[in-house]
């Protein structure tokens, strides 16, 4: 059951997919409120691939993953991007949301969008979450420019409330005339604890000092800055799935040296261990306006886990206190960055990384979400998110 003050979260990717922000902050108000994740339709050639012809015969799949948070999953056209299919496939996420909200009574009173695609309404408190600067990322998306604009102006025109992932991001939208709350990436202040009593991965076999990086291996990142690092003589560890447009020959070059270890995308379960395998935590972030208004979730999870950071430097880091994360922008400057940092960090480092991830945990972000909508809260007007 799904009932009266709940939350209906549209994400940008599926709950299967990689664990990302939608998925950290949703479980965090599920403690809270009962909430109905709807994943973005699996498009008809995928669905067919994993459900087989049979799968046609149940388009929905409803899964409880705890007692408080229901996800839904179905089909919905190939290509969904297209400009002749992207109309039904946000039809289809709606029509799911709204079939298992008839089945359990009242409306919710908090919707939240967390994608640049358009959801049709559900009733609620329209909340947009933007976890990036979607229209700057238009290309490393493979989405029209122009239409992921029009997307945008259309989510931000609807919400009664917006929240940017970074302040950057929440400037480019004050350009434009949309007020918004800055709701960065939290992390979770328990993962210390768990990366303490780790046991060492099966298959690990790097010696140290190891500099590991976590998250997708996609062209975000700067391949120079990571090659500076192997070079300099560090063991890299890298912990994520492999875009193959991250410079497939590059990548290739770089994952057979011998003291750099793939284990590729790993369950957030096993994440702990290959944490506690770091000397050093790395987010080796191109210089681009899409990165550049983002709140990278690998450098608050590195915090959280006690494990130093080397970072490029990024705007949002500004919101950290000083001294917690250390920013070079050159391979040369990285590498030798990242050597030091696997050294140890400095005294008082590790109380206040940890104190700062208490205080900026996900149960926070979660509350500062909900009280947001709260502050505007009545049901919004039903309308449909294009015209």
């Amino acid at each position: 059951m799904i009932p009266s003050g709940s939350v209906v979260w549209f994400p940008g990717v599926g709950w299967d997919e990689v664990t990302g922000t939608d998925r950290l902050l949703a479980t965090e108000v599920s403690r809270q409120r009962p909430v109905l994740w709807v994943d973005p339709p699996v498009p008809l050639q995928h669905w067919l691939r994993t459900e087989g012809l049979r799968g046609l015969l149940r388009p929905v799949r409803c899964i409880r993953r705890s007692p408080s948070l229901v996800t839904i999953r179905t089909v919905g056209p190939p290509w969904p991007n297209r400009r002749a299919t992207w109309r039904l496939s946000s039809w289809r996420a709606g029509r799911a949301a709204r079939a298992a909200l008839r089945r359990t009574g009242p409306r919710p009173t908090v919707e939240v969008v967390a994608t640049p695609q358009p959801r049709p309404r559900t009733g609620g408190t329209r909340v947009y979450y933007a976890t990036d600067d979607f229209a700057a990322g238009a290309a490393l998306l493979r989405i029209d420019p122009a239409r992921l604009a029009g997307w945008e102006h259309r989510q931000l025109t609807d919400a009664r409330v917006r929240l940017a992932i970074s302040p950057a991001l929440a400037r480019r939208w004050s350009e434009t005339g949309h007020d918004s709350l800055v709701l960065p990436n939290g992390c979770d202040p328990g993962l210390r604890r768990r990366v303490a009593t780790a046991s060492r991965p099966e298959g690990f076999r790097l010696s140290g000092p190891v500099a590991g990086v976590v998250g997708q291996l996609s062209p975000r990142l700067d391949l120079a800055l990571l090659e500076a690092v192997a070079d300099a003589g560090l063991s890299l560890l890298l912990v994520g799935p492999l875009d193959p447009a991250l410079e497939p020959a590059r990548a290739a070059a770089l994952l057979a040296r011998e003291r750099v270890q793939w284990v590729g995308r790993q369950p957030v379960e096993r994440l702990p261990g290959y944490l506690a395998a770091m000397d050093v935590g790395l987010t080796p972030y191109r210089r681009t306006a899409f990165n550049e208004a983002s709140i990278p979730l690998k450098t608050l999870e590195y915090l959280a886990a006690g494990v130093p950071v080397v970072s490029t430097p990024l705007p949002a880091l500004d919101l950290l206190p000083a001294g917690l994360v250390t920013t070079a922008g050159t391979p040369e400057a990285f590498a030798e960055a990242a050597a030091l940092a696997a050294a140890g960090p400095p005294a008082g480092w590790p109380e206040r990384s940890l104190a700062w991830a208490r205080e900026n945990s996900w149960g926070a972000r979660a509350d500062t979400l909900l009280a947001a909508a709260d502050e505007h809260g009545g049901l919004a007007p039903v309308r449909p998110a294009w015209h």
